[in-house]
């Protein structure tokens, strides 16, 4: 029981970053995958 209930958590937190993630405009997705964004860029 305890087994299900991990997996629904983590099934459930995973689908809340996949949320998050498609809510990143694709622009600063690119910046973030070439490692362009600065410190300041990511406070905002």
């Amino acid at each position: 029981m305890q087994k299900k209930m991990d997996d629904a958590r983590l099934r459930a937190d995973y689908e809340n970053l996949q949320r998050l993630v498609e809510r990143i405009p694709p622009e600063i997705l690119e910046l973030a995958k070439r490692g362009q964004l600065s410190h300041s860029d990511r406070e905002r």
